[in-house]
């Protein structure tokens, strides 16, 4: 009895664990025609890390930049257009880079993209003609690759404070 209860202990502690590993692959993000999709993640050690997009919608324009709570240009790192490793390399972009432990920023948009578009979120030169997906993968050569998404409860209270807001235009309307 004690094995089964250690076990199950060991798997629910596991399963609270954030997800984390060599190489993530991120499926199907989206982004809108004349927009750019951001994609928060953080490496736990001094790495080598190779960032990818892979498609076939767009052609995709990457930037990578240190997160510090605030996007700025100054946060700029690297760029790529036309590296990718697939069959059709031009159609994707490869970053490949030395960083330290901490967290990042990827800014993916449809060619051609500049650092103050990439930072306030806007293409001008947007290709696309409707929503395009896209693949993203982080491959850290000696660290631990973690997506910084919002905790459940982050999300809950966002919404609470969303439907206060809500609630009290409401109130004031009436």
């Amino acid at each position: 009895m004690k094995t089964i209860l250690k076990r199950t202990l060991s798997v629910a502690l596991f399963a609270c664990l954030p997800f984390s590993s060599q190489a993530l692959m991120l499926t199907d993000l989206t982004i809108n025609p004349n927009g750019v999709g951001y994609t928060n993640f953080s490496i736990d050690a001094d790495s080598s890390v190779r960032i990818e997009t892979f498609n076939g919608q767009f052609d995709p324009y990457m930037y990578l930049f240190a997160d510090d709570g605030d996007l700025t240009s100054d946060d700029y790192i690297a760029h790529n257009d036309d590296g990718g490793t697939a069959a059709l390399a031009w159609y994707n972009s490869r970053i490949v880079q030395s960083l330290l432990a901490g967290s990042y920023i990827v800014a993916v948009g449809d060619f051609y993209l500049s650092v103050s578009e990439a930072v306030a979120g806007y293409a001008d030169n947007s290709y696309a003609a409707g929503p395009s997906t896209y693949d993203l993968e982080i491959d850290a050569a000696s660290a631990n690759v973690s997506v910084n998404v919002p905790e459940p409860s982050s999300l809950a209270l966002l919404g609470l404070g969303l439907a206060a807001v809500g609630f009290t235009r409401k109130a004031k309307k009436a």
